[in-house]
């Protein structure tokens, strides 16, 4: 079965289900409808006896001309109509009394001698059972039979038998089958073609999808979209996902295609450093204090070196979905007020630092995660700040949660570069590249240290006049 294509699997057990269940509706309204056609000829059968005996009652025993003679019955007169019942025509002189509403009749005497009507000879000599329908079988032929027992006034006994040919009814049944039975052939055919069309067109877009899938893996050509359009059914879901995720697969492949690049050319300018320093003490330098010198350039590069290998090894980290920072109730407060007068101590720049820090603030937060935080946003505003220019840092509690911002009056950010500072090693215009060694992680390890404590992160910039950054942290979790 998985040789064939999944439109053609899916017709054929659609077609299979409908023939399973066409062929059970339709056995069980043929049961119906014979038993119901016999429970109908069992009702006439009945009525049409209990009629002809009550009207052979009613007129103590006379009975219509014997079909067989032609002879009036015994006691009628020439003039004498027999009274017949409501609904039923009296039999014509020498007419076939025989037959009535698809009933055979016949009226015996007690002794079983046939007095009246004509019933298939076969069933002629079948002994009586008042008041039982019985099935009788006759050279294959099947047949009902009813008799009533009747007492006349001068206690004379008769019997009337009734019997009537269950093939008829039983050949029209079959007939009625045969027919259904090929039109419910016919229908499951046209249904099995229609529904072999509206599976195809609905794997259409499947199809469509494998090839867009292909397409990518033979060019490598990530920017490849589906492009189904606007659809309400799943399938049309599905390619809004794939194209989402592509996008997302684009994106993230890019970011660390450009991350790897920009890695690498911060590495390759103080390996640079370090060897051409190296080669110059080893050629060149013939004092002690030369060779400090160029101990001292090795030294700083490598530091460099070792800071950028320890922020990427940072960031990596926390770009893991497995990594979890250890949440502790701490004072943001306390944490804030220490790394200001550390930043404002290490600070080259005359560049006024403002607090306005609300005393014992808490909040469910890793320590060095946030000290780092704080850290980054405080010297990015003085790497960029004015000289003679100020900072504010502030820290407060509104209704939404913790609320920490850093603004400063400094160069700010073009409209441009504002979407793009929190990617990996990003600078914007020359005026935004600091001198103190800055590489361009600062800002993406905030922005992942706030989404590992469910906060979100914001800022605000003007080119030439300055930028405000604010952070929201939920108070009670993260």
């Amino acid at each position: 079965m998985k040789r064939f294509s999944i439109k053609a699997r899916v017709t054929a057990w659609f077609a299979l289900a409908m023939f399973l269940v066409a062929t059970c509706v339709f056995f069980v309204m043929t049961l119906h409808r014979s038993s119901q056609i016999k429970h109908n000829i069992e009702r006439t059968l009945c009525t049409t006896v209990e009629e002809f005996a009550g009207f052979t009652v009613r007129n103590n025993g006379v009975t219509p001309p014997n079909d067989k003679t032609g002879q009036k019955a015994k006691g009628a007169s020439d003039n004498e109509r027999p009274e017949m019942p409501m609904g039923k025509q009296p039999p014509r002189q020498g007419g076939p009394k025989t037959y009535m509403g698809g009933v055979h009749i016949a009226v015996y005497n007690e002794n079983g001698e046939e007095q009246t009507g004509r019933i298939p000879f076969e069933l002629s000599s079948i002994d009586f059972v008042d008041g039982k329908i019985r099935v009788l079988s006759v050279s294959g032929v099947k047949y009902l039979n009813f008799d009533r027992k009747i007492l006349l006034n001068d206690n004379r006994v008769l019997w009337v038998k009734g019997v009537s040919d269950l093939s008829n009814a039983q050949n029209a049944v079959n007939s009625t089958m045969a027919s259904d039975y090929l039109l419910i052939c016919v229908l499951i055919a046209i249904a099995a073609v229609g529904g072999y069309f509206i599976v195809g067109s609905a794997l259409m877009p499947i199809t469509k999808m494998r090839k867009t899938a292909q397409a990518i893996a033979d060019s490598n050509d990530l920017s490849r979209r589906i492009n189904l359009g606007e659809g309400k059914d799943e399938v049309y879901q599905l390619a809004s996902v794939f194209d989402e995720m592509l996008g997302k697969i684009q994106h993230a492949f890019e970011s660390e295609k450009q991350f790897t690049s920009d890695a690498s050319h911060e590495l390759r300018t103080p390996v640079a450093v370090i060897l051409s320093e190296c080669e110059y003490a080893e050629e060149c330098a013939k004092t002690e204090e030369e060779f400090r010198e160029s101990l001292s350039v090795v030294k700083r590069q490598g530091n460099k070196m070792a800071k950028l290998i320890k922020e990427l090894l940072a960031i990596s980290r926390m770009d893991k979905e497995t990594f979890v920072p250890e949440l502790e109730k701490m004072n943001l407060s306390e944490l804030l007020e220490t790394v200001c007068d550390e930043q404002t101590e290490i600070r080259e720049k005359t560049i006024t630092l403002t607090k306005e820090i609300t005393p014992n603030i808490y909040a469910l937060a890793d320590s060095s995660l946030m000290m780092r935080l704080f850290i980054n946003l405080i010297s990015n505003a003085y790497q960029y700040g004015k000289e003679n220019g100020h900072i504010t840092v502030s820290l407060y509690e509104e209704k939404n949660g913790v609320v920490f911002k850093v603004a400063d009056d400094g160069v700010g950010i073009s409209t441009e570069d504002l979407p793009n500072i929190w990617e990996r090693f990003y600078r914007g215009d020359k005026a935004r590249t600091g001198t103190d060694g800055s590489m361009g992680l600062g800002l993406s390890m905030v922005k992942q240290i706030t989404r590992l404590h469910n906060g979100t992160i914001s800022v605000e910039s003007t080119e030439g006049e300055g930028t405000v950054f604010t952070l929201i942290l939920p108070k009670n979790k993260a």
